[in-house]
């Protein structure tokens, strides 16, 4: 079963994972494998069962890792950087113009395709 499977052609999902996941805009497996799991929770009629039930089926949560086609980093490669950025320097707790100068440098190495914060 590949991402592009519609998930009403999935034959062992149950028509409550598969109302619930369609109900979140969901209608491919790769659209629900990319899904974490709190997101799904929040949904009012899925429970743990029905999560089970999603997970045995379609296969484990797969956190997106490709980078862009265009090789430029994603909005939420930019955030979680300047993000991590944020919590370095409140760690170390650094200065309002310290804490500033690392977010720029996280920022700019996101937007770069570097990993690492400085």
């Amino acid at each position: 079963m590949n991402d592009d499977t519609p998930l009403s052609h999935v034959p062992d999902l149950n028509n409550r994972a598969l109302r619930c996941l369609e109900a979140l805009g969901l209608n491919t497996v790769g659209e629900a494998r990319r899904t974490h799991d709190r997101v799904l929770l929040r949904q009012r009629t899925l429970g743990r069962k029905t999560l089970a039930n999603i997970r045995e089926t379609l296969g484990p949560f797969e956190t997106p890792r490709s980078p862009p086609q265009s090789g430029m980093a994603t909005e939420t490669d930019v955030l979680m950087a300047m993000a991590r950025g944020v919590l370095l320097a409140k760690k170390l707790r650094l200065s309002d113009d310290q804490l500033i100068d690392i977010t720029k440098r996280a920022y700019l190495m996101a937007c770069a395709g570097s990993e690492g914060v400085a």
